[in-house]
């Protein structure tokens, strides 16, 4: 009966494990849609004769109505290495009615766009007179199986400052012309030339500049981080700059603080803490891309340092999840009009994770309710199925990666090195490691690398440590200072003979260096420990 007993259970294990390996649930959004088949997220499932399709509000859907761009869960059976929908469910009701407000940045003689948002007029029907992009506009629509909105109802509102809004932009103003007088742009006229260029590209054609005096200045800071004062002021971190991939990557990001002020989120979030917060901060204007901690950030100290009344909501009023998914979209279509390759739009947030594990919400000094990084990758590819991918050919369009890496070589290793004196050694390595990466043959980031790691493992590292320290000499047989580390490694190592080696080298390199005379001493120190042992 025992066997019999294991037997069955065997059985019934390996059956279920069967079972679960050949089964699973697939949630995302539809990169590509056919009747025969669906991509989710980058995974392939095929459609059988047999697959059911449901959709609120759509009762007699099927495999053909699937569009890219929508969101799914597919429950799937695996043949061979094959998958294939059992079931497909789209999260999106259909013909759902929508209100909307916001800024008006493109406008067809069928179609306009606000806050992201395409609109389309009904068949014969023009566009409301006088209509212009830059312009803000309000109305009621049918949400559509593309995800444009087929406008009902709609009129167009006065594009500039008015009542409330003129008050708080004029009240704003004052903190935001005492916040520019402590910026301080980072001391390279090439890097600041290389921001600005890019930032301007992507300013909208019908930018007022009475109302937004778009700037941009990179300033030196190495954490991950960027923000837009309401005025168009946009300040990115060098940190941010040197970690991004390629121009497309640093477009992305400047279009999202370009589509902070042109879409005035800085009233919108003030609106909208009013009913939250005793408090009112420029913080709850100030949009940012912000990573992980920033408590001794330069930029936390411009802001919470003005003093006033604006300043006091900045460490915990944010825009909120909406409007930073707004700016998303907004700066996708920004980088995109300018030639940029959409693709690169949700590298961002891959290079983020990088750095930084992703959090249910990211606590900062003043972003308190932002999205996560993979919702911000969901929301713009999303935005990308349903906007780009089927419509705008990517063969025409630039990353600029070549030019980027150029552009920030030396901004890099200076960043990875403000960051190895803060005591970040992670976030340092692989900045370093990311620079030998592409260039092998850099003996100063060998050569820092190997400082970096020895701060970071002591001996535990030793033997990287002292292959990056070799490299760095075997490259530049004249720099002096990796000989006088080994030195320190070979010594913290209990091995005298080859740390005064390395140190005699040194000093044939450096014999006039202000360290010479203290390692000559260290040197006879050495020699009598070594004769006493003789």
């Amino acid at each position: 009966m025992a066997s019999i007993r294991r037997a069955v259970v065997s059985a019934a294990v390996f059956l279920l494990a069967t079972s679960s390996a050949s089964a699973e649930r697939l949630k995302g959004f539809l990169w590509e849609a056919s009747s025969q088949a669906i991509v989710v997220d980058g995974e392939s499932v095929r459609l059988a004769p047999d697959t059911k399709v449901e959709r609120p509000n759509h009762k007699d859907i099927t495999t053909r109505d699937l569009r890219i761009g929508w969101e799914v869960e597919v429950d799937a059976r695996q043949e061979g290495t094959a998958w294939v929908a059992r079931q497909v469910k789209v999260k999106e009701a259909r013909f759902k009615e929508e209100s909307f407000r916001g800024v008006v940045d493109g406008v067809t003689p069928r179609t306009f766009l606000v806050d992201g948002d395409e609109v389309r007029l009904p068949k014969g029907q023009a566009p409301p007179p006088g209509l212009k992009e830059g312009m803000r506009f309000e109305g009621k629509g049918i949400r559509m199986d593309d995800r444009s909105i087929e406008l009902k109802e709609g009129k167009i509102l006065p594009a500039g400052f008015e009542g409330e809004e003129a008050q708080f932009m004029a009240a704003a103003g004052q903190e935001v012309a005492q916040i520019k007088q402590q910026i301080k742009g980072i001391n390279d006229a090439e890097l600041q030339a290389y921001v600005e260029r890019i930032g301007r590209s992507l300013v909208p054609k019908w930018v007022d500049t009475q109302q937004f005096q778009f700037t941009f200045t990179l300033i030196a800071d190495p954490s991950l981080n960027a923000f837009a004062l309401p005025d168009g002021t946009v300040v990115v971190h060098s940190g941010l700059v040197a970690a991004l991939e390629n121009e497309a990557q640093l477009a992305a990001v400047l279009g999202h603080e370009i589509a902070h002020a042109t879409h005035r989120h800085g009233y919108r979030g003030y609106k909208d803490q009013q009913g939250k917060q005793k408090w009112f901060g420029l913080g709850s204007m100030i949009a940012g891309m912000v990573v992980g901690s920033q408590t001794d950030s330069p930029a936390a100290g411009l802001i919470t340092g003005v003093g006033s009344q604006l300043a006091l909501g900045a460490a915990v009023n944010g825009h909120g999840r909406k409007l930073e998914d707004e700016a998303d979209v907004v700066g996708l279509y920004y980088m995109a009009e300018a030639g940029y390759d959409y693709m690169e739009a949700p590298e961002v947030w891959q290079v983020f994770s990088r750095y930084v594990k992703d959090q249910s919400k990211v606590e900062n000094w003043f972003f308190s309710d932002h999205s996560t990084q993979q919702a911000r990758i969901k929301n713009l590819t999303k935005a990308i199925n349903a906007d780009y991918r089927g419509s705008v050919p990517r063969d025409k369009l630039r990353t600029g990666e070549e030019e980027h890496q150029q552009a920030v070589a030396r901004l890099k290793e200076q960043n990875a090195m403000a960051n190895f004196q803060k005591k970040e050694f992670a976030t340092a390595a692989r900045s370093l490691q990311s620079t030998l990466s592409r260039n092998p043959q850099d003996a100063r980031a060998h050569y820092n690398l190997g400082r970096v790691l020895w701060a970071q493992g002591g001996a535990q590292n030793a033997q990287e440590v002292l292959d990056h320290f070799a490299a760095a000499v075997q490259l530049e047989p004249e720099r002096a200072a990796p000989w006088r580390d080994i030195g320190v490694v070979f010594y913290e190592l209990r091995d005298t003979n080859r740390a005064a080696m390395a140190f005699e080298n040194y000093l044939k390199l450096a014999p006039d260096s202000p360290e010479a005379p203290r390692i000559r001493a260290f040197l006879e120190v050495l020699r009598e420990q070594s004769a006493s042992l003789r």
